[in-house]
């Protein structure tokens, strides 16, 4: 399945990391999930983060993870958004975030202001998939990214207020 890559816009193909199974023993590229973290003996380079995980507990990790996943479980699910941001802003990962589930092709153009650098999106065609990459929104839902906030947007009677 083909990866969006946010910045800069590109399609992705050939995903050199793969979802561990569960039985034979991780492999450096293999994407393990938070619940088996702890029963590993040495660290992996991947982790994939369910809506309920809490983020901080990747805090001790992070220095060895090149890639976490988030996953959407639901359309318009925010979570992963607030995790995003929480491995970005707070606990300083720079590493690769990647977005999976189910995205609402709306708000993926949004990802990448949340902290997303790639994006899963099943059941989309290479042409979408291009079509997604070249959009760019000028405003963003969480009011301390760069972009100005959509809500001062939609309310300019008050956007002198502090909302």
């Amino acid at each position: 399945m083909p990866l969006l890559q946010l910045e800069p816009p590109a399609i992705l193909t050939g995903d050199p990391w793969h979802r561990w199974d569960g039985i034979a023993a991780p492999s450096p590229r293999v994407v393990v999930p938070l619940v088996q973290l702890r029963t590993l003996a040495a660290p992996p380079q991947a982790v994939a983060l369910e809506p309920e995980d809490d983020p901080q507990a990747l805090e001790p990790h992070l220095p060895h993870l090149a890639l976490v996943v988030l996953r959407f479980a639901f359309l318009h699910d925010g979570r992963p958004y607030s995790q995003a941001r929480i491995l970005r802003e707070r606990l300083g990962f720079a590493g690769e975030l990647r977005a999976v589930g189910e995205l609402a092709l709306d708000l993926v153009p949004y990802l990448g202001a949340a902290g997303f650098t790639t994006a899963e999106i099943e059941g989309i065609g290479a042409d979408e998939l291009a079509a997604l990459a070249r959009i760019r929104q000028p405003w963003a839902y969480a009011p301390t990214t760069a972009l100005p906030a959509i809500w001062r947007a939609r309310h300019p009677e008050v956007a002198h207020e502090d909302a």
